[in-house]
């Protein structure tokens, strides 16, 4: 596992914390025409830093992804089978 990479957990929470944010953003901006008060503007503003601190926390903390998580990811990557603990190659998929 590299260190600097988010857990499945992980990114689960910050792309529900990321689509709430959103969410507001749109809900805001439907109610006031279109635009963002200078208040709602710095609402937002202090959310997103509070986002991008706690991705480099989290991604810094020393979580690891378990083996098989991560053969499952490069599979889905690469459309093969590869050992991570061992590095052996990649195989064809049938």
């Amino acid at each position: 596992m590299k260190s600097c990479q988010l857990t499945a957990g992980e990114t689960g929470r910050l792309e529900t914390r990321k689509a709430n944010v959103n969410k507001e953003i749109r809900t805001d901006r439907a109610a006031n025409g279109g635009k963002l008060t200078a208040a709602e503007k710095h609402q937002v503003n202090r959310q997103q830093n509070r986002m991008s601190k706690s991705i480099y926390k989290e991604k810094h903390n020393g979580a690891v992804q378990s083996k098989q998580c991560i053969r499952r990811r490069d599979e889905s990557r690469r459309g093969t089978q590869e050992c991570v603990r061992h590095k052996t190659g990649p195989s064809v998929r049938d």
